[in-house]
Formats: C-alpha cells, structure tokens, sequence
C-alpha cells in the first residue's frame, strides 16, 4: 500500500509539475496535436480520392451487367446479351475495378457455356476473369453443371498449368493447331507485328501473284469472341485492303485471322494463315511498337469513348445508339444501314458488297461527301441532324426530252401590216393585207396556239446532292414558213439552269424527286393559230372590197397566223423525276417562259415537256 500510494503521490507529482510547466510548453504541446492531426489528415485525403475516384464506372457497369443478364440472357438473347458484356469492358478501360471487369469476364462464360453450350470458350472467359481477380466466385444459380466444371478447369489452369481442352471454339476451330500438310497461301501480307495496342485498328494489305484472284475474304476472330467476322478485301493499287476495326481490339488477348483469295469460280486460289492456323497477334495495354497502319499511309487513330451511359456510357460499344449525336461501334467492313451505326470517322456507304461502314474520304467542302454527310474539319462526317443514308450517288444525269410550246394569242386584225402576227395561206405563201377587208383581217378574241414542238438532250451536274446545273440543246420543228422578206424560223434551242431538288438523300433510292429551277437561253417560239379573213383580191372592185365591208365581192378564207418570239428567253419552273429505278427514271418538266425580242416579238409560252434521265 506505501509503494503503490507513493507511486501515486508521484504521478500526482508529475502532473502539478506539468502543470506548472510555462505556457509556451502548453503551447508546444497543442502545436505537436495539431501536427499529427494534420498529418493523418493528409493521409486520409490522399488515400480516399484513390478510393472513390480509382473505379468511377463500377456503378455504371454492375447496371448494365444486370441489363445484360436480367433483360437478355433470362430471355435467351444470348447475341445480346454478350454483346452488352464486352462492350462493357471496352467502355472501362481503367476506369472499372479488375473485379467487376473480371465479374463481366464471368457472365461471358455463363452466357457461353450455360447458354451457348460452348464450353471451350467458356472456359477462356474464366480465364480472363480470374486473371483480373483471383477471387472471382461463379454465379451458381446461372450455371450449368458443365459451365462448373469449365469454371473449376480455368481455375485450376490459372494456378497450374494450361488446362487440355476437348477442341477449338464455336467460331470454327480458329485455336485448333493445322493439320499436317495444310498450306497456308503465300501471300504477303502486312503488318508483320507480334503486338498491337488496345483500341487500335489493324490495317491488313495483302499481295497476291495468282493472276486469277478476283474476290479477297479476311476473317478474325477477338479474343473471346465466339465467331468469325468477314470483310471483304478491296483492290486499291497493288494490295488487297481491309481494316479490323478498333472496336475488336479493346480486350488483351490474342486476336487471330486469316485471307483467302478466290478466283472467279469462287475455286481458292492463294491464301495468308488458315482457320485452323491462323495469324496472331496479340493486344495489349501497352506497347513501345508503332502502330499498325497501311503501307505508306499514317496509322489510323486510336479509338476513343464518347460520353456516358448511364450516364457515362453514352456512345461507348457497351451503349452504341445512347445519347444526342452518338455513333455506333461498328467498324471498318461492317455491315451498316446508316451511318450512326458506324464509328467515328466511318461512313456508311454502299459497295460492291452492299452497305459499308468505310472510312470518311476527306474534303474541302460538302459537295466532296456523300449524301447526307458534311465537310466538318476536312473529313466528311454525318450532319446535325443525324447520319441519314449515306453513300454514293451519280452525280452525272443525262436526258433526252420532247416538248410543246404553248402560247396565249389575242388581238383584232392580226393580218394586218403592222400586226406581230405573220398570216400564210395553207401552200404556205403569204397573205398579202391590202388585199384583205379591212373589217375582216382576222380577229382574236383569246386562246392558246399550239406551236412549235422540240427535242432537246440534257445534262445534269449535282454539285451538292440537292442542287443541280442542267444544259439542254436541242431542235425545234413546226416553226412558220418563210416567204419573201418575212423572216426565217430558228430551229435551235440553247437553255441553261439551276435546279433545287426537294429531296434528303433522294439519289439514293427510287421514288418521287420533285424540284424547281431558273434560267435562260436562246430559242424562237412559234405559236399557230387560225382565223378568218376576207380577201378582196377575186372582188369586182378590190379597192371598195377592202375600205366598205358592206362592198360584195370578197371571198372569205381561213389563213394561218403565226405569232413567232423570240430570240431569247428567261425561263422559271418545276417538275418532278419518278425514279423507277437509283440512277434513272422519267421526266416531267413545266418552263414557264418570258421570250425577249422587240416589242412585237415578246412574250409569254408556257412549255411542258416529257423526257427520260439517266445517271453516269
């Protein structure tokens, strides 16, 4: 009790000693408080923004795993649903946590394996999940016995060992070792590249001396994909070209493909790799190599996300059609309607192998691009409004047409001297007029005159897909005879114009192109009519026959009276195309037609025409 109250008594000690310590040791005191404080402080806000911000899309991607699993693989959706899960991990890149890309990685297996029955790759989906996480647990509610056993040989290939597999993939055996004697082509093909960076494309150009290859075929197969994907190969100089695009590169894995070249009997004539030993070349996160690319040509850029779905996924593959302006994940050689299925800088247009995601040519200005497409940045690229069809249109439209004149004729003695009516006897021979009545020297009180008829060829150029330079040359007939000093018709027809079709995308497809135009030209129009005269050359007394129209003797006659315009023309109107097919269909146009001259040679024709065009 002594030792344990003197122990006390000094502790009781100490502390009036420190409480009688001078205030600046108090203050020391506070000061070393604070510090660590400070110093933990530090460490806590150094250590939680890892934390919180180290996998931003976890939350956005356990959502669309569900989606995936919940909406399409319950529902046997199995394309879907697969398609939802890799583009998932496309869309992560390191901004999702290794387990919930290894838990994506899982779902793929059981979408394989319990749903596709494609155990072998299954198991390569296990693979790459437990690559990711160790940890990874199987979803046992979803998977099949066999899907378990497959989960437990990635496992235990993962900690020891390749696993033996019963035999290649669904996509045709493209891991399957050749067999023994199997020749794989000698085409060259490059790049010759072991290693390729993630969510970069993979320009193949291959050379072939087999004279006979008319059609060449690349297929690939992604890692972890179950199928192979085909592209038609295109001749561009000495190489056969085709692009895989950076959507299929975005897992690390071995990508595998192989060419074949086929002559005209559809018989294989030279090949690069085989489906059962194809060409590998590994993706990785990254690499010191240089990019693939063409030969002589850069390489094409990186692929880069867009926005978020939801909301940070918007535009991703995982969410190709989310969200205003977005484009779709397919690439280079993919099959495509518009081309908001495609990717950046891809077009959809059509081919020899119908409609393509292809890349966007470049340009100075719009008239350079598709339909439907603008010069954005001097590359084509779909517009505000959205990515319509786009693709080829002819753009060169030739014609051929017939049209009539008509034109409005009125007046009161239009035989007469100082009328703008020329008046011939049906042998073609003028009328004299101080021969005729002066009462009766053909009167008209309105009408329309059918004159000339005219066949003219055109030419179309569309410098923008719905504007139009057109030019029609052509020959007229019908026109009024010449007798004496009255003057001669001018068969020729020149017209020039510019057309603004009301169409979006119309060249692309058949149907109703209507549109209107504006122009002028040069051409005569003789319009015909016929009228009633008295002539007094037969009268006893002429000279009474034509001042007294009371005076007997005249002989009345029907005389044709020409109103004859022209040289020149400005012109107004419209019409429409009916294509009943792309590149042609017929013609009806209405010219609406102020022809100019001296006072008794103008004025107004209206003259519709029918034709036929047809694009180059």
């Amino acid at each position: 009790m002594r030792r344990l109250r003197t122990t006390l008594a000094g502790r009781s000690l100490a502390g009036h000693t420190a409480l009688a310590a001078p205030s600046n040791r108090k203050f020391e005191s506070k000061t070393n408080v604070y510090r660590r404080l400070l110093f933990c402080l530090c460490l806590a806000l150094l250590f939680v923004p890892h934390t919180a911000v180290a996998a931003p899309r976890d939350n956005s991607a356990n959502q669309k795993i569900d989606e995936a699993i919940n909406k399409y693989y319950l529902a046997t959706d199995f394309d879907k649903a697969e398609a939802i899960l890799k583009g998932i991990l496309e869309a992560c890149e390191d901004r999702c946590s290794p387990g919930i890309k290894a838990k994506a990685w899982m779902y793929i297996g059981i979408v394989r394996g319990s749903g596709r029955q494609d155990l072998p790759g299954a198991q390569e989906s296990f693979q790459q999940a437990f690559a990711l996480d160790p940890k990874v647990k199987l979803d046992d509610a979803l998977a099949t016995p066999q899907t378990q056993t497959a989960f437990a040989q990635a496992a235990a290939a993962i900690g020891g060992g390749t696993p033996k597999t019963s035999g290649g993939d669904t996509g045709g055996g493209g891991g399957d070792t050749a067999p023994k004697g199997e020749a794989a082509g000698n085409m060259e093909c490059t790049p010759a590249v072991e290693e390729v960076e993630q969510q970069r494309a993979i320009p193949i150009a291959c050379t072939t001396e087999e004279a006979g290859a008319s059609k060449v075929t690349l297929r690939y197969k992604a890692f972890g994909g179950a199928d192979w994907v085909q592209l038609a190969m295109t001749k561009k100089g000495d190489y056969w070209q085709a692009e895989i695009p950076c959507s299929e590169t975005g897992v690390v894995g071995a990508l595998k493909y192989y060419v074949q070249a086929k002559d005209k009997e559809g018989e294989q004539v030279d090949a690069h790799g085989t489906k059962k030993a194809p060409i590998e070349i590994k993706v990785v996160a990254h690499t010191d190599a240089e990019p693939p690319s063409y030969p002589g040509e850069s390489a094409p850029a990186k692929c880069m996300d867009a926005a978020s779905c939801p909301p940070d996924m918007v535009g991703t593959p995982a969410c190709p059609t989310g969200g205003k302006g977005g484009r779709g994940g397919k690439g280079w050689g993919t099959p495509c309607d518009q081309s908001e299925e495609c990717q950046s800088g891809l077009l959809c247009m059509q081919g020899d192998s119908g409609r393509t995601c292809e890349t966007a040519p470049s340009c100075t200005s719009t008239v350079d691009c598709p339909a439907g497409a603008e010069c954005v940045g001097g590359k084509c690229d779909i517009g505000e409004g959205g990515g319509g069809a786009s693709g080829p249109y002819k753009k060169n439209w030739l014609g051929l047409h017939v049209g009539a004149d008509l034109a409005f004729l009125s007046g009161d003695r239009i035989c007469d001297a100082t009328s703008s009516f020329y008046c011939y006897y049906g042998d073609g021979k003028s009328v004299p007029s101080q021969n005729l009545s002066d009462r009766y020297k053909g009167n008209v009180k309105g009408g329309t005159g059918i004159g000339t008829i005219r066949v003219m060829a055109s030419f179309e150029r569309l410098i923008m897909p719905n504007i139009g330079a057109e030019a029609r040359v052509g020959f007229a007939f019908n026109g009024g005879p010449s007798d004496g000093d009255q003057k001669k018709f001018m068969p020729f027809h020149v017209e020039v114009r510019g057309k603004y079709w009301f169409i979006k995308d119309g060249f692309m497809k058949p149907g109703f192109r209507p549109y209107v135009h504006v122009g002028g030209g040069m051409a005569e129009v003789d319009a015909k009519i016929t009228v009633q005269v008295v002539d007094c050359t037969d009268a006893a007394a002429p000279a009474t026959c034509v001042s007294d129209p009371r005076a007997p003797g005249g002989t009345p006659r029907h005389v044709d009276a020409y109103r004859k315009l022209g040289l020149g023309f400005i012109t107004f109107g419209g019409g429409f195309m009916y294509a009943i097919s792309k590149n042609s269909g017929p013609v009806l146009n209405l010219n609406f037609l102020y022809l100019l001259g001296d006072p008794t040679s103008s004025g107004f024709v209206i003259e519709p025409s029918l034709g036929y065009q047809f694009g180059l």
